[in-house]
């Protein structure tokens, strides 16, 4: 579609956006996931098919893997301190490393207070 080899344009790509096409379709994917999981209250297995995860399982295996978190607790957590969401997203875009786990989130809180 664009002209390029799948090669030659995934080179492209990282060199507009500083990351791969892997990592910003699944960091876009986790974007899409958070924000459902921030805003309402559908069930995760739900919330999982609908964004393309086969099972929860592996929707919970990749927010282990991204968050140091379940989907359940990041939805917790982001009830309870919705200013997080706009900082946890931009980690996720730019690669950056997310913990929230309880000493990440709480890091995170003190960042935001001294940032804002």
């Amino acid at each position: 579609m664009s002209g390029y080899s799948s090669w030659h344009f995934q080179r492209v790509f990282r060199g507009f956006t500083g990351c791969t096409l892997s990592h910003y379709i699944r960091a876009m994917r986790l974007v899409k996931v958070t924000e459902e999981l921030a805003s309402s209250t559908y069930k995760i297995t739900h919330i999982a098919c609908d964004y393309g995860f086969p099972t929860q399982q592996i929707l919970t295996r990749m927010f282990r893997k991204y968050f140091n978190c379940t989907p359940t607790q990041f939805r917790r957590t982001i009830k309870a301190y919705p200013e997080l969401f706009e900082t946890i997203k931009t980690r996720l875009m730019t690669g950056a490393q997310i913990d929230l786990s309880s000493k990440g989130w709480l890091s995170m809180l003190k960042e935001n207070e001294v940032t804002h």
